[in-house]
């Protein structure tokens, strides 16, 4: 069984990946087996208690670094970017292979620094946006492979420049990843409106 610890009860993402792994049933037919989220720590009591309630969590902790030893690996899902390297590095450190939500930092330097670190410790992170992995986006890729190379291309999305999670970078980065799923990594111009 892996051992999971959450980092920020803010999140819904908090609430549906304990559902998923300890909920018996899932959610909506959705459900990880041997996995197990097994503690929780959260900025607001109330709100990681509810969280922890619902996805029968069954340890909130006082500290994020509370849960070192007791998990083998580990979300942080903040709701603001800007908390995800002060809250992903100490398990970065401990060699906890760590799941960062979207985005992975709002400060490029504390990206390359997330990065960086990993690379130190050897310990695996990801970050990334489920976007990709819609159905509608999948099919629509295969759809395009038949036409032959894009050289344009309009994509659109939620992205709040005035948004408390940092403005741009909350939503942005769903965005972003459609485009390199789409067009690919030889993107040469990108130009937001």
């Amino acid at each position: 069984m892996i051992r999971i610890g959450i980092v920020g009860s803010d999140n819904s993402h908090a609430m549906a990946f304990s559902e998923i792994t300890n909920l018996p049933e899932g959610i909506n037919g959705l459900k990880v087996e041997d996995a197990s989220v097994v503690a929780i720590w959260g900025f607001e009591r109330k709100r990681t208690e509810e969280v922890a309630s619902a996805g029968k969590i069954p340890e909130i902790v006082s500290y994020p670094e509370d849960m070192i030893g007791k998990v083998d690996a580990v979300m942080v899902v903040l709701r603001d970017g800007a908390f995800h390297y002060k809250f992903s590095k100490p398990f970065i450190e401990a060699g906890i292979p760590t799941f960062i939500d979207k985005p992975i930092e709002t400060s490029i330097d504390n990206a390359k620094r997330i990065i960086e670190l990993a690379n130190e410790k050897k310990t695996p992170i990801t970050s990334f946006s489920t976007l990709r992995y819609d159905e509608p986006i999948v099919k629509f890729k295969e759809d395009l492979s038949s036409k032959g190379p894009l050289t344009t291309g309009f994509v659109c999305g939620p992205a709040d420049a005035t948004s408390e999670y940092q403005g741009i970078f909350f939503y942005g980065v769903h965005i972003v990843e459609l485009c390199q799923e789409i067009f690919g990594s030889g993107i040469e111009r990108v130009m937001a409106v």
